[in-house]
């Protein structure tokens, strides 16, 4: 898997990783990204038990109409105890959740977060 950093720009195919805080709030990246899905992010939550907690995921299935292959919401927790150790152990969770998947690359969507 290539791992590369470039500036922020909502991606039209591959995989996409956005991220979700305590009770299912949306980061601003996960919202354009739902907007762009038709409420498909949203959907799916609802449609699980995932809440956004620390350490947790959930893949979703894309629907027709995108070129997107994978999207993978991942669990920040809550704003307050995000920090450095935090987003490096979120970086581990993710290469865990995709690393086996056979994908070329894949695009992580980092927002700031005001906590």
């Amino acid at each position: 898997m290539k791992i590369s950093f470039a500036n922020p720009e909502m991606p039209d195919k591959g995989v996409v990783v956005v991220g979700v805080l305590d009770g299912r709030k949306l980061t601003e990246s996960a919202k354009e990204l739902d907007k762009k899905m038709g409420g498909g992010l949203v959907r799916a939550m609802k449609a699980s038990r995932f809440k956004g907690s620390k350490g947790h995921s959930l893949p979703v299935l894309v629907p027709g109409g995108t070129k997107l292959d994978r999207v993978l919401l991942v669990g920040l927790g809550k704003a307050a105890n995000i920090d450095a150790r935090a987003m490096q152990a979120l970086g581990g969770n993710i290469y865990a959740a995709l690393s086996t998947k056979g994908h070329a690359a894949v695009q992580v969507l980092v927002d700031a977060i005001d906590n």
